[in-house]
C-alpha cells in the first residue's frame, strides 16, 4: 500500500518522539504527546507554504493547463490535507496556536474564504480552550 508524504511524515515524528520518551524516562507521556499535536500543525503549515509554492510554479510553467496536470491534482491533494489538520488538530500550546496564526496570513489562504474561515474559527476554538 503507498504510503503518502503525509502519513510518512507523522510516522517519522512517532518514531521520532517515542525514542526520546524513552531516552528521557521521567517525561510524561502528555508532554509527548502535545509535542506531536503541534508538531502536526507545524507541519501542516510547512506543507501549506510549500504546496502553494509548487502550485504557482506549476501555473507559471504550464498556464491554463497546468490544472488537468496529475502532479497539480496531488499537491491540491496535499493541500487540501494540511487546511484539514489545520482545521481539525486542537492547538494545545503557543506552538500549535502560531501555526494556525501564521497560516491565516498566508496570501493564498486568505483568497481562499471557506478555508481560511474554517481555521480562523479552530483557532477560536483552541484559544477559548487554553484560555
Amino acid at each position: 500500500m503507498p504510503t503518502s508524504r503525509r502519513n510518512f511524515l507523522t510516522t517519522a515524528a512517532g518514531i521520532a518522539a517515542g525514542g526520546t520518551a524513552l531516552a528521557l524516562a521521567a517525561v510524561p507521556a502528555s508532554a509527548v504527546s502535545v509535542s506531536l499535536t503541534d508538531g502536526e500543525l507545524r507541519q501542516a503549515l510547512d506543507d501549506l507554504v510549500e504546496m502553494d509554492a509548487a502550485l504557482e510554479a506549476l501555473h507559471t510553467k504550464h498556464g491554463d493547463d497546468a490544472d488537468s496536470r496529475d502532479d497539480y491534482l496531488e499537491c491540491q491533494d496535499m493541500r487540501d490535507d494540511a487546511i484539514a489538520t489545520l482545521t481539525d488538530v486542537r492547538a494545545s500550546s503557543t506552538a500549535g496556536i502560531l501555526a494556525k496564526a501564521s497560516a491565516l496570513q498566508i496570501k493564498v489562504l486568505f483568497e481562499d474564504y471557506e478555508s481560511h474561515q474554517q481555521i480562523a474559527l479552530s483557532l477560536a476554538e483552541d484559544l477559548t480552550a487554553l484560555g
